[in-house]
């Protein structure tokens, strides 16, 4: 697990020691968390300066060689169909009903194992899933009255630690002399929340004690029970205990099931159906994310993608973005002929702002020139109106004038005013 930046600065400091260095590692377990490819770049680096890559293909920690051979085959995760039957004849795979069920066999398990004085080992994918094992595990431990529940200190977890757990470190700290993922066994907790733990070292080796304050337990120490991959991997038990779940890959696989000496039993939630946990076991050997190196990666990226054949996935997708390009011309050609349209429509506005414009003004002088023309008419015509007027006047008084003197006569003058009357009535009628 070297990243690329933590190799720059070892290879830095080892060059200017004088000093050589062997990288030693596994790219079919679990990746460098930063920039990896490391060991495969080391690899060709030496062969191309004309130095040896030795490949060690020789498996001496199982008690089993049977098994011992069965890890290499999971290293390369060829067939994995064979791989999981041979399992399963080997009693190492373990079917559960329920989540639940999975969880409290695990617990048991651990628990009893350690009972036994047997080291174990607990992979799980998520640091969710380790916390409730630890829980479950260290309930069974206290159970067992192997585990002071009395005096206690919680962990980064938030699950109590007491005499007699599992811990684990999870960061360097030079003053208090531990390390990131070393497992320790707590031997007493303090009033104060001071943790004085033992070391678990193998039986050549020196085991130290430390005591952890509580400030460095709240933050960086939690239950050590079960753990993630990474936190396993490079670990060497008498039983190991791999969880199965949706988010292990097939890296959390190999490293799990090759950390026990004695036995690695694989546990899936399948309601005793044996063909669905095989494809579950397939799918997580299916779902690599080991660091295989640069070459490796991209021959798996080239036979991805060589099962998309003209007929499958990308005809679809290309036909699908035919027709995608289709309908954006068509939405481009009907933008551009409303753009057209809307600028014709504009020029013919301002043509008709225009004429109306020039007629209002040739209605302005029409109305003008109207009022000059009956100006000018009445000027000529009032005169002659006025004087017919008058004789219209004078005629109609002549004709009253007529008429009272038509009544008013005797009878002997009454002859002569009546032709009078209608010679003045005629006259004024033609008035």
């Amino acid at each position: 697990m070297l990243d690329q930046d933590s190799a720059i600065a070892l290879l830095t400091v080892t060059a200017e020691a004088e000093a050589t260095v062997a990288l030693v590692g596994d790219r079919a377990q679990l990746p460098a968390v930063g920039r990896g490819g490391v060991l495969d770049m080391a690899a060709a680096l030496t062969t191309g300066s004309g130095g040896t890559v030795y490949d060690m293909d020789s498996v001496y920690r199982f008690a089993d060689p049977a098994y011992a051979d069965l890890t290499l085959r999971l290293r390369a995760g060829q067939e994995p169909e064979r791989l999981f039957d041979r399992l399963h004849a080997l009693g190492l795979v373990r079917l559960h009903r329920r989540v639940e069920d999975r969880r409290e066999d695990i617990a048991a398990s651990a628990a009893g194992a350690i009972e036994g004085k047997r080291s174990v080992a607990v992979t799980v994918a998520t640091n969710d899933e380790a916390r409730a094992l630890n829980q479950l595990i260290r309930a069974q431990r206290v159970a067992r009255a192997e585990v002071d529940d009395t005096t206690t200190v919680a962990g980064s977890d938030g699950l109590p630690i007491g005499r007699g757990d599992v811990i684990t470190t999870r960061k360097n700290d030079n003053a208090l002399e531990v390390a990131n993922r070393q497992a320790w066994t707590v031997q007493g907790v303090g009033n104060d929340g001071t943790v004085w733990a033992i070391e678990n070292a193998g039986p050549l080796k020196h085991r130290r004690s430390v005591a952890l304050p509580s400030s460095y337990v709240g933050e960086h120490v939690h239950l050590g029970y079960a753990a993630t991959a990474y936190g396993v991997q490079g670990v060497t038990t008498t039983t190991a205990h791999t969880q199965l779940s949706e988010a292990l890959d097939a890296a959390g696989v190999y490293v799990g099931m090759t950390r026990g000496r004695d036995s690695n039993v694989l546990h899936i939630v399948a309601e005793d159906d044996l063909d669905e946990a095989r494809e579950k076991f397939i799918g997580a050997l299916q779902l690599d994310r080991a660091d295989r190196g640069l070459r490796m990666a991209t021959a798996d990226a080239q036979a991805a993608v060589a099962g998309l054949a003209a007929e499958g996935p990308v005809k679809f997708v290309n036909d699908e973005r035919a027709r995608l390009v289709a309908v954006i011309a068509q939405a481009e050609r009907e933008a551009a002929r409303w753009e057209r349209a809307a600028g014709l429509l504009s020029a013919q506005a301002e043509t008709h702002a225009r004429e109306e414009a020039a007629t209002r003004d040739a209605l302005t002088v029409a109305e003008a020139h109207l009022t000059s023309v009956q100006c000018e008419a009445m000027e000529s015509l009032l005169p002659h109106a006025v004087a017919d007027g008058q004789a219209y006047i004078d005629a109609y008084e002549r004709q009253a004038d007529a008429w009272d003197e038509s009544n008013s006569v005797g009878r002997l003058g009454r002859r002569a005013a009546n032709r009078r009357l209608e010679a003045v009535s005629t006259e004024a009628h033609e008035a």
